[in-house]
């Protein structure tokens, strides 16, 4: 599996989420018109941001690996307003596949257990493998230890992608919407990724734009295998009315009301 993580990162020819700049320019950062569309993520708590990212990119890479199961139905995904799915107050696997709990552990004979359960699943399931996309994203909410993970489902697997047998990866279905995002280069760490994060926000106000300020995204598009050209994003959702957001999930009671 690190041999083909490894050709697949490194490669330059990766799909990303189709967007149109916007018409109006904003000094400092760019605008950008984020098309619909299907991504698989995955949420990790308590635990930090660093440590969120390398469990949640473990268990999509899982997923596109084979970890799932093909002929499923668009009615299965969940059409997502906010960022985080499922709800804290309930756990994946009150919603998800009835399929046993595949989670990783340090412990040798667990990861042993779970990859004699892996073979066996694979044996009796149809499995779909998925070409990596970028970029990986990471919605950061300050002050919580609740991170999800994602990455886009590619063109070709949209109209009825695979179901995650992992009942902690789920699929959801975006809608448009409005990015503000400032890019960087070099290796990105958490105190690089906040330090952005904050320049853009101060960019915002000073710019008088309308954005959601409690939440922003991490987006990531090279391996660690990539030591130069490398290329980063955060971004904040510009506040549109009626819009169609990944939204903090403080926010999925009004977006509900907004769309009754």
């Amino acid at each position: 599996m690190i041999r083909s993580l490894k050709r697949t990162l490194l490669s330059h020819n990766l799909e990303s989420p189709k967007w149109s700049p916007a018409e109006v320019a904003v000094p400092g950062c760019e605008l950008r018109h984020y098309k619909a569309g299907i991504w698989a993520s995955t949420v990790i708590r308590g635990a930090s941001q660093k440590e969120a990212l390398r469990q949640g990119f473990r268990k999509l890479l899982h997923y596109i690996q084979g970890e799932n199961e093909t002929d499923q139905h668009p009615s299965k995904y969940r059409l997502s307003d906010s960022p985080t799915h499922p709800k804290p107050s309930s756990s994946p696997a009150s919603w998800k596949t009835p399929y046993a709990r595949l989670d990783a552990s340090t412990n040798a004979l667990r990861w042993l257990q779970q990859d004699m359960w892996r073979s066996l699943l694979s044996f009796f399931l149809p499995e779909t493998k998925i070409e990596m996309t970028v970029p990986v994203t990471c919605l950061v909410q300050p002050g919580t230890t609740e991170y999800k993970v994602s990455f886009f489902v590619p063109t070709k697997h949209q109209s009825s992608p695979p179901e995650p047998t992992d009942p902690d990866v789920f699929l959801e279905e975006r809608k448009g919407a409005a990015i503000f995002v400032r890019s960087f280069g070099g290796f990105a760490s958490v105190e690089k990724f906040s330090k952005e994060a904050k320049a853009l926000a101060d960019t915002l106000q000073k710019e008088g734009q309308s954005f959601h300020s409690d939440f922003y995204y991490t987006a990531g598009y090279n391996s660690p295998f990539t030591l130069f050209n490398r290329h980063n994003e955060v971004w904040y959702f510009k506040k549109e009315e009626l819009e169609g957001l990944w939204m903090a999930k403080n926010f999925l009671g009004k977006i509900g009301k907004l769309l009754v």
